[in-house]
Order: C-alpha cells, then structure tokens, then sequence
C-alpha cells in the first residue's frame, strides 16, 4: 500500500460521486474555505467533495501550509552543493529539500531523485552536483492556502512534495504528502477514519484488487508481523478495497547498486525484499537510500541490500481491516506498508 495512492484514489472518488449530485446547495463550510483559498480553480464537485473532507477531518477548521510550516528557518541546499550535502538535509528532514541562488527558488530535489539520479547511475554522491539531479524551476504554492487546496495541488499533478513561497516571490519552505497527512488527522488523531471509510463506502463491494501475492503459501509466516488489528469481528472493508498495487520485489542478497538499477527501472520509491524462500525479509524506500546509504557514504556496488533494508516490516493480509491498515500507517508515518 502507498498511503499517497489511498489518499488521491479517495480523492477521485469523492470528487466523481458529488459530481453527480444536482444540488445547488453549498454548505457553510465551503463558503468559508473559499474566503481562505485564493485564486481558488475548484469546481462543484471538487467543492463537495472538500466538504466532506473538512466534515470528516478537520471539524470546519482547516490549517493553512502557513500554519503547518511555521515561522522557523528551513533548509536549503545551492546549485554548486554535493548530492552528499544534500542527502545529509534530507535525513535530517526526512523529504526533499529545496535548491536556492541567492534567495531565489531554482529548483527541488527528492529522495526519489538520488535513488534514480545517482545511486542507479553508480555516481558517487560527493562528486555530483545537485544542479545536474535536481528538478529545475518546480511549481509552487502559497502559504496561506488550506491544507486541502495543497492536497488538490498533489492529487492533481501526482506531487509528493510542494515548495511554498509568498507572493512576493520570498520562499517559506517545503511541504511533503506525509506532512499533510500527518497535520490533517484531526481531533483525536482519527479523522482520516471517516474520510477514507466514506470513499470506499461510495465505492461498494465490486472493486478488484491488482495485488500480486508474495507467495500465498508463506503468507501464515508473517502473521505475527500484522500488529494488533486482529479480531473475530467480520472485515467489512477489506484492504484488497484499497486496490493495492502489485509490488515490486527483489531477491535481498543483490548489491544496493544493484536494487537500486532496478527500481529506477521500474520507476519504484519502495521494493520488497525476498529471501532464498520466496518469503518476504524486508523493505526498503527512497527515503533509507538516502539516509542508509547516500548520507552515509555506502560503496553500493559491495554493500549487500539486506544488511541496509528494514527487516520484518509491518504487513496486513488482503483480508484484514482496510481502516485499520490506514490507520497504521498514519500513525506510525509510513508511506509504504507491505500487503500479503
């Protein structure tokens, strides 16, 4: 499961089903995020479709980037920095990070950028300059938009992270999908439950799932790796309803360098790591290349992907509560949560 799929998947679905919907009426709450968003493009659908995102994460009061990011000093990294410097921000961020000259914004570059940039290229990260990896002159957005016009922004371009600037042209910092999923769970920690439990409610019963098994045979292995959502009661929503997608999966005893080529191939942020069984040993993401390995000046071509990979990750069967694997995964931050 990639969180950020569940989350534009819900997204679409909400927006087509209100788009059905002949009412002219519009909420209260919709009146007010309008005064909060500006140069608003939403249509009626896409406004119904915010309300009951607001209705069931948000209790009305919807936090701006501004208020997400705050007013503390963000870091950045120059044209001319090292790949290396630039995965030392991001470990210590844990996103992507900016790339600035003399104040001005000139472009962005991500985990997923050293993964495919440099580490699948066989480049050493303190020989290349971010100018020739990163991204140049990416979209932005400004800090008094809601979290739910930023979520649209991501939704609508397929963007994990989103730089923020002011009018002015002054950058205010960098926001990532995590980030807003994380600052949106509502009172108490559960409004995603509602928002999620509604767009597969609108979805029924008949979506199929193009999830690729492991190896069903070995699934009862990694039962005890599935947490504390297990129960007797009868799974309405399943997590197959999440239309997970199949996985990539690589034997674990290749190079780093070597999985790395792989899922730059594939266009992959995360793989699943196979043992000599078939059965599934580990995961690793964009995110542990650059703080496992490229911040730390790993030798990618002898370094074994196992001894780098997170071992026995978390899992949830097909089968097992959709809203409860949701859950873990904003609770614990993972973007990334393996399906059997």
């Amino acid at each position: 499961l990639d969180i950020a799929k569940c989350l534009y998947d819900a997204i679409s679905t909400l927006e087509k089903f209100h788009g059905n919907d002949e009412s002219d009426k519009t909420s209260s709450i919709i009146n007010e995020t309008l005064k909060n968003v500006k140069k608003s493009k939403m249509n009626k659908s896409q406004l119904l479709a915010m309300q009951s995102i607001i209705e069931n994460m948000f209790n009305g009061k919807i936090p701006t980037l501004r208020d997400i990011i705050g007013e503390s000093r963000f870091e950045y990294v120059n044209p001319t920095s090292t790949a290396l410097e630039a995965a030392l921000l991001m470990s210590k961020s844990r996103k992507g990070v900016l790339v600035l000259k003399k104040k001005d914004l000139v472009g962005i570059l991500t985990p997923k950028d050293l993964l495919t940039r440099v580490v699948a290229k066989g480049l050493s990260p303190d020989e290349v300059i971010v100018s020739s990896i990163m991204t140049p002159n990416p979209d932005s957005v400004e800090p008094d938009i809601t979290v739910i016009d930023a979520l649209r922004e991501m939704h609508d371009h397929k963007y994990l992270h989103l730089p923020v600037r002011e009018e002015s042209g002054r950058v205010v910092g960098v926001v990532d999908v995590m980030e807003l999923v994380n600052s949106a769970t509502g009172e108490g920690g559960k409004g995603w439950r509602g928002f999620f439990e509604e767009a597969m409610n609108i979805k029924g019963d008949n979506d199929t799932s193009d999830t690729m098994s492991i190896n069903s045979k070995h699934a009862s292995t990694f039962r005890s790796k599935i947490g504390s959502n297990k129960s007797n009661k009868i799974i309405e929503r399943p997590v197959s309803k999440l239309r997970p997608k199949a996985p990539i999966t690589i034997p674990d005893n290749l190079s780093v360098y070597e999985v790395a080529t792989l899922m730059a191939s594939k266009r992959a942020d995360a793989a699943l790591l196979i043992d000599s069984n078939n059965g599934l040993s580990g995961i690793i993401t964009d995110n542990d290349f650059t703080r496992r390995i490229v911040s730390k000046g790993v030798d990618t071509k002898s370094s074994i992907v196992r001894n780098l990979m997170t071992k026995d990750p978390k899992c949830v069967l097909t089968t097992d509560s959709a809203i409860d694997a949701l859950e873990m995964m904003v609770d614990n931050h993972f973007r990334h949560l393996p399906v059997l």
